[in-house]
Formats: structure tokens, C-alpha cells, sequence
């Protein structure tokens, strides 16, 4: 899976070394970025149905994962 630009983005995080750049729109409250699943991750999606998160801090934090479109 990977971080893909899209238009409404307003920032980026150029990453350190270890994790790819990353785009992302925010208003300051939350920030919004955008992923595309490899085709072999689709195929897994489409039989498990299952989407997996991870957050790098030690306690989850209130994030949202979906398949709409966010920006009309």
C-alpha cells in the first residue's frame, strides 16, 4: 500500500529515511491522506475483507479508515 497524492492535499511530510513521503490535507484538527492498495492487496481485501491499522504511538488515537471519497 502506498500514500498518493491527490489534489486537495496542503502538505507534506517528506519522511526520514525509513518511511516515504507522505501527502496529506489538514485544517489543523485532523489531517486526511490518501492510499492505494497494490493489486495483490486488493485481491486479499476483496477474499478476507478484512482492513488492518497501525498507529505509532502506544495507545490508539481517533483516526477513520475509508473507501468514499472524502473530497467531492
Amino acid at each position: 500500500m502506498e500514500s498518493i497524492y491527490f489534489k486537495q492535499a496542503t502538505r507534506l511530510d517528506h519522511g526520514n529515511g525509513s518511511t516515504l513521503p507522505l501527502h496529506y490535507w489538514s485544517d489543523n484538527k485532523q489531517c486526511i491522506s490518501c492510499w492505494k492498495l497494490s493489486f495483490i492487496e486488493r485481491v486479499k481485501l476483496l477474499f478476507s475483507g478484512h482492513v488492518w491499522l497501525g498507529v505509532g504511538t502506544p495507545k490508539q488515537p481517533p483516526v477513520f479508515v475509508s473507501s468514499d471519497k472524502i473530497f467531492l
